[in-house]
């Protein structure tokens, strides 16, 4: 039996070695040499140019024993049994897998962007932040006001329209009476805090008859009164 050369690196290719056929010329390589040339080094020197370019040509190299080996099977004539591979174009069932990957990404960043900018501004159109208001920080400008008091650690934050209440002296009582500002400032907070349009409805008709009314949220409670000699007083609290 005649020995198989592999034209490349001159040396025998035997028996039990992985081999590659050429499926024009069927020159037999070692696979480590076809993977280095990428190509039939006899049809490219007949051409003049590269030869099955990004092809992969997988000759079947171990067979079972009812199959003649293949260097038996060139020597007696017959064809190589080759295998072809063609990676060019990846699966449509991959590139759907990467589109929807690629798609989850880019939601989840999305999602992440939006909750740290609710975060850092304390309220996301109405809704309720990540975390707790801190009134103290949110509401700092309202702290020298006269009708405002805030505690120092942020948790809760009184508004009152009589901050000296009705002490018989009308005309101190009309000059500081802060009831505008007030409403202003509730309508803004319980925006602000998760509260429905409606509490500022029931604020702004409030009775003393009614007494003190309260309503809450998953993370506010609010408490508010009218007297008429100790005007509008409003409570919130973090629960």
């Amino acid at each position: 039996m005649s020995k198989i050369i592999c034209p490349f690196c001159e040396m025998e290719i035997n028996e039990n070695d992985e081999k590659y056929a050429c499926p024009d010329c069927e020159t037999i390589y070692h696979k480590e040499c076809w993977d280095v040339i990428d190509g039939c080094e006899k049809c490219k020197e007949i051409n003049n140019l590269e030869f099955v370019k990004n092809r992969n040509i997988e000759v079947i190299a171990s067979a079972p024993n009812n199959v003649v080996p293949i260097d038996q099977q060139l020597t007696n004539g017959n064809p190589a049994q080759v295998v072809m591979h063609n990676y060019n174009k990846p699966s449509m069932k991959n590139e759907n897998k990467k589109i929807a990957i690629i798609g989850i990404m880019i939601a989840v960043v999305a999602i992440v962007i939006v909750l740290l900018v609710a975060k850092s501004s304390g309220t996301g159109n109405g809704m309720l932040s990540i975390s707790t208001i801190d009134f103290s920080a949110k509401y700092s400008y309202m702290a020298d006001e006269p009708y405002c008091t805030i505690s120092s650690d942020g948790t809760w934050m009184s508004l009152d329209s009589s901050p000296n209440d009705f002490d018989g002296n009308l005309v101190s009582f009309i000059v500081n009476d802060y009831t505008v500002e007030v409403m202003d400032a509730t309508t803004e907070i319980n925006s602000d805090l998760g509260f429905s349009q409606a509490i500022n409805e029931k604020m702004n008709h409030t009775t003393a008859s009614q007494g003190k009314q309260t309503e809450e949220n998953e993370k506010y409670k609010v408490t508010w009164s009218y007297d008429s000699y100790k005007g509008f007083s409003v409570l919130y609290e973090k629960k």
